[in-house]
């Protein structure tokens, strides 16, 4: 049986300067322990957004984000904090975005190996 690492359930986030901008809307989705997962889009669909979220920089959104059966619901910065250092989080050192021929079409390739990590 998978071991769910990763869940999103019903995610939205919303900009609110200089008015209410939603960027991402009821995102849903689970990532198993050893999965290879693709991030694509166009420039400016979200999906920085959507990895700062997913790795608790940010915690300004609605919706439940899961890590390893765990709510982040709630928890204190200093928690979270935590759970980065421990390497439960996105390695930043690692990003890498590869372009397609098109200007606007950019991916972000997310690999996942003991937690979750950034490869081009």
């Amino acid at each position: 049986m998978s071991t769910t690492i990763l869940e999103a359930k019903n995610i939205n986030k919303d900009f609110h300067d200089p008015i209410t901008i939603r960027v991402l809307t009821d995102i849903n989705f689970s990532i198993n322990k050893g999965d290879f997962v693709a991030v694509t889009g166009k420039s400016g669909c979200g999906k920085s957004t959507l990895l700062y979220i997913l790795s608790t920089m940010d915690t300004d959104y609605e919706g439940e984000l899961f890590i390893d059966s765990e709510s982040m619901f709630k928890k204190k910065e200093a928690q979270l904090a935590r759970l980065r250092e421990e390497a439960k989080s996105f390695d930043y050192s690692r990003i890498g975005v590869a372009s397609t021929h098109e200007k606007d079409d950019l991916k972000i390739i997310v690999g996942i190996g003991p937690f979750i990590e950034e490869k081009l």
